[in-house]
């Protein structure tokens, strides 16, 4: 514990640190004329967690170093303290930006009506929704709604239909998938990580002879399942996310690359191999058609609510990928990321601006740089996280990002039905 003793003092610093006011304004990313911030509905990937898989799993039978693993002190799959403490920053630059918007008085303590908090039922979307509360509204009293000891389908990617006609959909499309980075893009990243790894030398090389790019890659679309990948790509999948992981929570980066000099350029290359595998389970119309209804409908709901200011709901990456495919969102950049479309502690953010007197909405992705994730800085308006704004197929925006209000309800409306109609089985008509 005694290497959290800086970042832990650092950030009781931060949080001592007065507002410093200043202009939020951007030209690249405020409307002309006059605009005001009415409400954000955000949703939210957890922060920092364990693999998913830890000791005596494909983890260690992959390489023949087991042992250089990192150490983690929680459960698999669970928020880690760097995870709750780089949320909880995450929550205190909210409270700094939507206090400069004039969204919020400080020190904001919300009536029942005005905030919204709502989380997957699993312990680190739980615990990242508390940190994060607790940055942004630190002497509040905030409710997390979960549905304790259920897997909530509005934040998982379950699939509640699997006939022969949405199978054969969901391969037909996927053979378009990997043309957004290509599984031809990846060689760099297995090179990198077998290297990594020393996987020839591993326990699972042994028993299957074949490298960690082997195919085919083949997903099984099964009902009441998430859509899988299995075999060698699954076991290259876990080794990508456990090697992300490790180098956000390993404070020394030779020891987060098995003592290996590995650049930053290749931590993206090893991350790009879990971002392509999981677009080709995730982000497919037909499939995201489904698996991101419930959250949609969710986000619809909070959006334009009465009385509401915030509202903020606590998925997965999966949740986010299935949110921005379902939607229509034009391919984007990250800048400051190893992980291209959901970053750790990344939040797709609803924004309701009266501009003109006229209601409009922007998307935009607000993520931790990896070196806020990594080094745990403050993150203020002078120092902040990543920003992406987002852009929408097929709709016209004022400024290129600000969208009407019909327009957006129309769009997720049409994208509930057609999950709808997909999971009846229903022959898809809806592909934007």
């Amino acid at each position: 514990m005694k290497k959290w003793l800086i970042p832990a003092a650092l950030f009781a610093a931060s949080l001592l640190v007065s507002c410093h006011r200043r202009p939020f304004e951007r030209a690249a990313e405020r409307p002309d004329g006059g605009c005001r911030l009415e409400q954000v509905v955000v949703l939210s990937r957890h922060n920092i967690r364990t693999p998913l898989t830890l000791y005596g799993s494909v983890l260690d039978s992959i390489t023949p170093h087991g042992d250089m693993w990192h150490d983690w002190s929680v459960p698999s799959g669970e928020l880690t303290l760097k995870g709750a403490v780089s949320e909880t920053m995450m929550g205190q630059y909210f409270r700094l930006w939507l206090e400069d918007e004039g969204l919020i008085p400080v020190n904001w303590q919300p009536c029942r009506r005005e905030a919204f908090f709502y989380a997957n039922s699993l312990q680190r979307t739980v615990a990242t929704a508390r940190c994060f509360a607790s940055g942004m509204m630190p002497a509040a009293d905030i409710r997390i709604k979960y549905k304790p000891g259920i897997l909530d389908v509005n934040f998982l990617p379950i699939l509640w239909t699997s006939t022969d006609a949405f199978r054969a959909e969901a391969a037909r499309e996927r053979e378009d998938v990997p043309g957004k980075a290509g599984f031809d893009s990846l060689a760099r990243g297995f090179a990198v990580m077998e290297r990594i790894l020393d996987y020839e030398n591993s326990p699972y090389y042994k028993v299957h002879g074949e490298h960690l790019s082997a195919g085919p890659v083949e997903v099984f679309d099964e009902q009441g399942l998430e859509p899988r990948i299995k075999g060698v790509p699954r076991a290259a999948l876990s080794a990508s996310d456990a090697l992300v992981l490790q180098f956000y929570e390993e404070q020394d980066p030779l020891k987060a690359a098995f003592g290996h000099e590995v650049s930053i350029e290749d931590w993206k290359s090893i991350s790009d191999i879990k971002e392509v595998y999981m677009e080709h389970e995730f982000a497919v119309p037909v499939v995201c058609a489904v698996t991101g209804r419930g959250a949609i409908r969710t986000i619809s709901s909070e959006l334009g609510r009465k009385g509401r200011l915030f509202s903020f709901l606590c998925g997965h990456d999966s949740t986010i990928l299935s949110v921005l495919t379902a939607l229509g969102v034009e391919p984007f950049e990250l800048e400051d990321s190893i992980e291209k479309n959901t970053p750790i502690g990344s939040k797709l953010l609803f924004e309701r601006w009266s501009v003109d007197g006229k209601q409009r909405v922007r998307l935009r992705l607000v993520y931790p740089r990896w070196r806020q994730l990594k080094e745990l800085p403050p993150i203020t308006l002078e120092d902040p996280p990543g920003s992406c704004v987002l852009n929408l197929k097929g709709l016209d925006a004022k400024d290129g990002a600000f969208y009407r209000l019909e327009d957006i309800r129309k769009r997720m409306k049409d994208a509930v039905n057609a999950g709808k109609a997909a999971s009846e089985g229903i022959a898809p008509g809806y592909l934007l």
